[in-house]
């Protein structure tokens, strides 16, 4: 009597109760695999994007080193006696800060690019061009006036580095001072006529001075004459 209660108590029998569970087994199953799947693919993911990130550091690690070496390097150049170098604001996550410029002219105490004169962040700022134009170099450079600052000597040693620079690349430089038309390779000039009109020159320094040169090695032959 009390198994005919029990089983009394289960009933109605769900006779559909094996076949809906292995319905709702097999959609189980579909979506675990998928899960499973997704989760693969995440890990997947998330390891590729890690592989990126590294590879991206030691990239901009590596550059950042050797531009620096190299601005170093250029700064004391046209600073002989003077220092700068750069430095990252968050070395340990160099792409969540900046980098900073610490500069010595010399003569100077070590400072920062905003107490520097007008000549001296010429100087830097030459210096990080000159420096990324050895690491990444580009076929051509126009440089507008940048000796408006800089003082005589200075301006030689600019010239002077850009005659280094020029074999590598090709400098159009735009400037009205002396100590860097007559390293030139070639100039070009530019005047104003009295009609108004606008006048365009250009001299080959180098066949210029091999002209003079042949002048001045006739002039000889004829007095001897």
């Amino acid at each position: 009597l009390e198994a005919t209660r029990n089983k009394k108590t289960l009933e109605p029998v769900n006779l559909k109760a094996i076949e809906q569970y292995d319905a709702v087994k097999e959609r189980f199953d579909e979506i675990d695999m998928r899960r499973q799947t997704i989760q693969r693919e995440r890990k997947a993911i998330l390891d590729a994007i890690d592989k990126i990130e590294l590879e991206k550091t030691r990239t901009f690690m590596k550059s950042y080193h050797e531009i620096n070496r190299e601005f170093s390097r250029i700064f004391q150049k046209l600073s002989p006696g003077g220092s700068a170098k750069m430095i990252l604001d968050r070395p340990d996550r160099p792409f969540e800060g900046g980098v900073s410029i610490e500069a010595r002219p010399r003569g100077k105490k070590i400072s920062s690019l905003e107490i520097l004169s007008g000549g001296e962040k010429t100087l830097v700022a030459l210096s990080f061009i000159f420096a990324v134009q050895e690491f990444y170099p580009a076929p051509f450079y126009v440089l507008d006036e940048i000796d408006a600052a800089l003082d005589g000597p200075n301006v030689h040693r600019v010239s002077m580095l850009l005659k280094d620079f020029a074999s590598q690349a090709q400098f159009l430089v735009i400037s009205h001072r002396e100590e860097n038309i007559v390293n030139a390779d070639r100039i070009y000039g530019v005047s104003m006529q009295q009609s108004g009109i606008t006048d365009i020159f250009s001299v080959d320094l180098e066949e210029e001075a091999k002209r003079i040169l042949e002048v001045e090695d006739v002039e000889p032959s004829l007095t001897e004459n």
